[in-house]
């Protein structure tokens, strides 16, 4: 589930933060030259650059820093991101996102799918005082709209949002799969139960059939708390494992197609904090399309100075990229890791802006493995080699003179969240290195993600994604994996 969906932060949106930086652990962690202050040489005989540190925190001898995506980073937990994420799930724009190996019709069709199953509406927030006050205020030449989100309210109390999950997707099925700890899940009765959930487990790698070379026979899969092994047999397997732990165990399972790790994808991120300014507020509070809203308001809470009410849900609205405008906005409020604010603030008053820049997927940038050096939990270390193109630098200074214009339009910057881009790897949204394809040079699977050179192994996740898209990509990797399921039969 989304760990957003609790009661508390629900009340106090900004502790969740903590939440998302305590599930987010970096992938390659280059050592350090010194060690700051100098410890007791008898306690520390080795020099630094001698501590080679077994997969101790990720930390990775081979990573130079000048080309690490410093905050590239997995979740280890049930459900993945998916357990803290935006729930955004805009579509790609049909021409300069979208991936022509697919039509538009099918693509509409897809994106429909993975929206039925998301959940996905419009108007969860139709009703936000500030949304339709910024709606109508930030752009007049590029009006927000109202953000797409995997999200729906409660019956029960319509103050209360459920955000969108795996659970979402897996319905029933999720409550039927109860963790099973067994340790040989075909020797237990499943039931009405399809699947059972090993948590604490990891799939150290695939092996293929001695006798049919291209056929994954079964995977070895280690309790971690037990320290014990065992082969999970299938007809079929699909490699889930997040944009750069998929292709970590395909790499673990000697599965390297050339393409594996290449064309890696982080688009360039801005962001800021605006506080509304007093005008913005008085606005608000005169506009007579919430006077009864808040004179309501008002009677329950009379010493209450800003005219929106403490139930009021915060923002959720989004600019489509364009081809005059090759970024992507989002004006909302949700905890990140960066960009905490501080309880001196009224959270209502605060607004955020993260402007994402469409990039190019160029084959050079790239993860690569490890044979020698392992991380935290003894796989192949992956190391980045990511370097920005200087081509963008016009692209991105327009963006950030664009955040600033509209930002200036509601009030004036939180101190230290002043418009600035973000290390690589922050968006959280990698892309590209395992990507599908009609040719087994340049992609890791086919267009039916499909993984090269097997015959039933699927791979699925973000890094299936082919183009450079601007957008958030968690609907595009599910309209790729309903694709996956309906061409190939995978069910």
């Amino acid at each position: 589930m989304n760990l957003k969906n609790a009661a508390y932060y629900q009340k106090d949106i900004n502790h969740f933060t903590d939440v998302v930086k305590g599930n987010l652990h970096k992938l390659s962690v280059p050592l350090e030259n010194s060690v700051g202050m100098v410890p007791d040489p008898f306690c520390n005989s080795l020099p630094y650059d001698k501590q080679v540190t077994y997969g101790i925190a990720n930390q990775n001898p081979d990573q130079d820093p000048s080309k690490n995506l410093s905050r590239a980073v997995a979740t280890y937990a049930v459900g993945g991101m998916g357990t803290h994420w935006t729930c955004s799930v805009p579509r790609t724009h049909p021409t300069l996102e979208r991936s022509s190996l697919i039509s538009n019709e099918e693509w509409e069709s897809l994106y429909e799918e993975a929206e039925r199953y998301l959940m996905m509406t419009h108007n969860a927030f139709n009703h936000s005082i500030r949304q339709t006050e910024y709606v109508e205020l930030v752009d007049p030449n590029n009006k927000p709209q109202n953000l797409p989100l995997s999200i729906h309210r409660s019956e029960q109390n319509f103050t209360f949002y459920k955000w969108g999950s795996a659970a979402f997707v897996l319905g029933e099925y999720a409550t039927q799969s109860a963790v099973d700890d067994a340790e040989n899940p075909e020797e237990q009765p499943m039931g009405s139960r399809r699947f059972v959930i090993k948590e604490q487990h990891i799939c150290r790698r695939l092996v293929f059939n001695e006798n049919e070379p291209t056929k994954i026979q079964y995977a070895v899969v280690e309790n971690l708390l037990h320290r014990t092994f065992m082969k999970v047999h299938a007809k079929k397997f699909v490699v889930c494992g997040g944009t750069v732990l998929g292709a970590q165990l395909l790499y673990a399972s000697n599965i390297r197609p050339r393409a594996l790790g290449r064309y890696l994808t982080e688009k360039h991120l801005a962001v800021c904090q605006v506080l509304l300014s007093s005008d913005k507020i008085g606005s608000i509070r005169d506009d007579p399309r919430f006077k009864h809203d808040l004179e309501k308001y008002h009677k329950l809470h009379p010493k209450d100075p800003v005219p929106i009410p403490l139930d009021d849900p915060d923002p959720q609205c989004w600019i489509p990229v364009s081809s005059e405008r090759r970024w992507h906005c989002q004006i909302h409020r949700d905890p990140f890791a960066f960009g905490e604010t501080s309880s001196n603030f009224d959270p209502r008053l605060i607004v955020d802006f993260r402007w994402y820049g469409l990039v190019k997927q160029i084959a050079e940038n790239r993860v690569t493995f490890s044979d020698e050096n392992k991380d935290l939990f003894g796989m192949p270390q992956p190391t980045f080699h990511f370097e920005e193109s200087a081509k963008f630098a016009d692209q991105n200074q327009d963006m950030l003179r664009d955040m600033v214009r509209a930002t200036k339009i509601l009030g004036d910057y939180l101190p230290g969240s002043h418009p600035q881009f973000m290390p690589p790897g922050t968006t959280l949204h990698m892309h590209g290195h395992t990507r599908v394809g009609d040719d087994p040079e340049t992609s890791v699977a086919d267009s039916c993600s499909k993984v090269w050179g097997t015959d039933n192994l699927w791979i699925g996740g973000c890094g299936c994604i082919d183009t450079a898209i601007a957008c958030n990509t968690t609907l595009t990797a599910c309209a790729l994996a309903i694709k996956a399921v309906k061409d190939s039969v995978l069910v």
